[in-house]
């Protein structure tokens, strides 16, 4: 039986809102909590938030590894950086003797897990914990990590700016060099190719796509809420549209519609915590991509016969 153009384009829309219907049941927000001495996490509708590792020692920088089902975290006390499953089970060492880590990027593909310190180089090891080496960088006081694909991209708060790094040849490139006061998380959208950036000091949220003019996200990111609240760690959810952020002064996470207009961007508190949130991350269930891929090939195949 043949199908016509229109019957396999509308299968293959309805397929991706089935996957991206299931997707949303199964992923969920993880982020670390400083003074609880926890990791938790939560549906991104703020439901079942629950604890995931518990009992560590100031737990900040948090990064998930997907392809091993590992989480990393970093723990400012110990100046340890350590991993375990995604669920908590087996937490071991990886990295001791650090001097407190602020972020962590993960490259699977490559087999590396990158961090920085606080006004310190950019690191890397295998997760074996071998092959433990410095990146020759300038010293630009790296605060906030991103990887996409060979690009290392790079916050900094020494003349507050935003680089890239080549990590082929670690040629590093100026993205923004001025208007800044302290970026301090960074996120990519891979639906419209767009990066964001959370600046702590300034409070404030600005977004670009290679190759075009900056545009400042929120003149006041926090406009109508506290004027002492500070945002922390970002996490973006490309499917729900959505960019979550942890504010480290009301102990809450937040979020924004990042596809909605200017005059419609509204800041919802999604949950307040009992602690300090730390970095967000948003992290998809072990398999929870393929259930779902399976789910809507096979309900849409029904559909669609």
């Amino acid at each position: 039986m043949s199908l016509s153009t229109k019957t396999v384009c509308v299968g293959v829309t309805w397929i991706c809102a089935t996957a991206g219907s299931i997707f949303a049941q199964e992923r969920k927000l993880y982020w670390t909590n400083s003074s609880a001495g926890t990791i938790q996490r939560a549906n991104l509708d703020g439901s079942n938030v629950e604890d995931v590792i518990t009992g560590l020692s100031e737990p900040y920088a948090l990064v998930a590894d997907l392809p091993a089902e590992r989480l990393y975290w970093s723990e400012r006390t110990t100046g340890k950086i350590r991993f375990g499953g995604l669920d908590g089970s087996g937490a071991r060492d990886l990295v001791s003797g650090t001097g407190g880590v602020v972020d962590l990027v993960v490259d699977s593909a490559n087999g590396f897990l990158y961090w920085t310190e606080l006004s310190g180089p950019v690191q890397r090891v295998k997760p074996d914990g071998s092959a433990l080496e410095t990146l020759p960088l300038p010293a630009i006081y790296p605060e906030a990590l991103l990887l996409e694909g060979s690009k290392l991209y790079i916050g900094s708060n020494l003349a507050p700016s935003i680089s890239v790094c080549d990590l082929f040849n670690l040629d590093l490139t100026a993205i923004i060099d001025s208007g800044m006061g302290g970026p301090w998380a960074l996120a990519h959208d891979p639906v419209k190719d767009m990066f964001y950036c959370i600046d702590e000091d300034d409070n404030e949220i600005i977004r670009w796509q290679p190759g075009a003019d900056i545009e400042w996200y929120y003149v006041d990111l926090l406009e109508g809420l506290r004027e002492d609240s500070r945002p922390g760690g970002a996490a973006l959810d490309p499917v729900g549209r959505r960019l979550y952020w942890t504010d480290t002064i009301d102990d809450t996470i937040r979020y924004v519609n990042i596809d909605a207009g200017s005059d419609e961007r509204t800041i919802v508190e999604l949950l307040k915590i009992e602690g300090d949130p730390g970095r967000i991350i948003l992290v998809p269930e072990p398999h929870a991509m393929v259930l779902a891929l399976a789910a809507a090939l096979l309900l849409g195949r029904r559909r669609i016969a």
